[in-house]
């Protein structure tokens, strides 16, 4: 089994990109969901490729719900309304990138994962 972990990127290269490949190249993801989760564009567009690979390519996804209830998730409560909030500020051209992110946060909240802090 490899890990693949940000900090372990090359000097130089682009950050995004490279986690969407690694993400690509995986069997399985552990994603740890905190309350500032839904507050960034890169976890959740990391979050939507993970669902992506999940569905076309059967990874396997395991959830930690860290500080989080995962009904807040399904629901779009709690620390899960900034999406709401920052849609109004994301403009048209983003509706389907925030509709895509809030059907991830939804997959999420509805598998079976670890319960942290809670």
């Amino acid at each position: 089994m490899r890990a693949f972990v940000d900090f372990s990127l090359e000097r130089g290269l682009e950050i995004a990109p490279a986690i969407l490949k690694a993400i690509e190249r995986s069997r399985s993801a552990i994603v740890v969901i905190s309350p500032t989760y839904a507050s960034s564009p890169w976890c959740l567009d990391e979050l939507e490729k993970i669902f992506e690979c999940k569905e076309k390519k059967r990874q396997l996804v395991f959830p930690i719900f860290l500080d989080v209830d995962p009904r807040e998730m399904r629901e779009q409560s709690g620390p899960f309304t900034l999406i709401g909030q920052s849609e109004k500020g994301l403009g048209m051209e983003n509706a389907d990138k925030v509709r895509r992110w809030r059907d991830a946060l939804r997959k999420a909240g509805n598998l079976a994962g670890w319960d942290l802090g809670n």
